[in-house]
């Protein structure tokens, strides 16, 4: 069996020009030589214009050529998806890194980024700290 014209060259609005001639020996009937191949498969070519196109399997072509572009359209749009999902979740981690980093900054403004309520012990020690210096600060007022 002979390879099949590509769907690329059927489909492809640059090669309008391609004729019957540039692919000699194809699997199935094509039009007379010298004939562009997109105005032979234009709507106007209908199976009662041209029934020996049908019988001879031109029909049949034209539906893997559907089939064909389908698998390829669902194989571009499936890779598609893919680098759109990619990029999707690329964008979410930035803006969780983003906002991550902005309540760090927000807390650390309002409370020196350590919170002293959170252990008893600590603030138990700040107080007796804070109590010693200002008894000390009233000694040596009281001695001046």
């Amino acid at each position: 069996m002979q390879p099949k014209v590509p769907i690329t060259i059927l489909n492809n609005p640059f090669l309008s020009g391609v004729t019957a001639t540039d692919y000699p020996n194809p699997p199935f009937l094509l039009p007379p030589p010298q004939t562009p191949i997109r105005s032979f498969l234009s709507p106007q070519n209908t199976r009662n214009s041209h029934p020996w196109i049908f019988h001879h399997g031109l029909a049949q072509f034209e539906t893997e050529i559907d089939l064909q572009l389908l698998k390829g359209m669902c194989f571009w749009m499936g890779r598609d998806l893919e680098i759109v999902e990619k990029e999707n979740r690329e964008m979410k981690r930035l803006l969780d890194e983003m906002k991550l980093g902005r309540n760090n900054r927000l807390e650390e403004s309002k409370g020196g980024g350590r919170k002293l309520s959170e252990s008893n012990g600590e603030v138990q020690r700040w107080r007796s700290y804070k109590s010693e210096r200002q008894e000390c600060n009233n000694q040596t007022n009281r001695k001046v």
